[in-house]
Parts: structure tokens; C-alpha cells; sequence
């Protein structure tokens, strides 16, 4: 009796082991959110309704701002207006040593997830100073035109 609780323990245990890892590699992970990388681009190829919340944190990192949208849905802001530029400084024993730092744009720049019901990105909102876009709003002239 105690023999059989065991293996089904272990034949759970491995179809778990087995099918995870399977079930992250179907997903289609979008384009980083970066300073240079084209709004217009991101926006038109970012899966809608695939990715929950754990895969969007996995991929983007934590959010900089969770907000609430006026719709009354959850959206997590990612702001992209910083950028790397490389310094160069000196140690005291003549050694260069060069370093990435993080400089701020005068542009303000910045991607809202915008989250279901059902815990899925169902939008995406890029905005700067001057435009806002939106992944549904791209998607959908996309698919009028084919």
C-alpha cells in the first residue's frame, strides 16, 4: 500500500520535471523595452494575451511603478528614458578601469503593461513626451492591411 503512494508521488514529480520546462519554451518572449529600440517595432510584435505575470516579470524585470490605470486595470510602468554611457576613471595606481553608468534622457520615455482579468498583458502603452502608442491599437492596422 505504502508502495503505490510513493509511486505516484514519483510518476507526478517526474511529468512535472518533464512538462515545465516545456510549457516556458512555447512561450514567445517579446523585444526588450530599451532607450534606442524602435516603440513602433516593440509594439507590433509583442504577444498580447500569452504572457501572466510571471513571465513578464521573468523577462522585463521588476516594473518601476505599478499603477492603476482609469479603466480600473493594473498596469506595470517601465521607464526607458535612461540609457549606458561609459566612463572612464582612474585608480590611484594609474589603472583605467571603465564603467557602464546610467544617464538620464531629456526625453521621457516609458511602456505601460497594461494587465486582464485574467493576470495576462492585454496591452502595451508606449508614451513620450509627444506620442502615444498602443500594441492593440498597431496590432489591429496591421491586420486590416493583410
Amino acid at each position: 500500500m505504502m508502495y503505490k503512494k510513493y509511486f505516484f508521488i514519483m510518476l507526478g514529480t517526474i511529468t512535472i520535471l518533464y512538462l515545465g520546462p516545456v510549457s516556458a519554451d512555447n512561450l514567445k518572449m517579446p523585444m526588450k523595452f530599451k532607450y534606442d529600440s524602435q516603440p513602433t517595432k516593440v509594439l507590433q510584435t509583442y504577444p498580447l494575451g500569452t504572457l501572466n505575470r510571471m513571465a513578464v516579470f521573468s523577462h522585463h524585470g521588476k516594473a518601476d511603478k505599478e499603477v492603476t490605470l482609469p479603466n480600473g486595470r493594473g498596469g506595470w510602468v517601465y521607464d526607458v528614458s535612461m540609457y549606458m554611457l561609459p566612463k572612464i576613471y582612474y585608480k590611484p595606481n594609474g589603472e583605467k578601469k571603465v564603467v557602464q553608468e546610467r544617464q538620464k534622457s531629456n526625453r521621457n520615455q516609458m511602456y505601460i503593461l497594461v494587465f486582464g482579468q485574467d493576470g495576462n498583458v492585454m496591452d502595451v502603452i508606449y508614451q513620450d513626451k509627444s506620442t502615444g502608442l498602443s500594441a492593440l491599437q498597431l496590432q489591429y492596422q496591421r491586420m486590416m492591411k493583410e
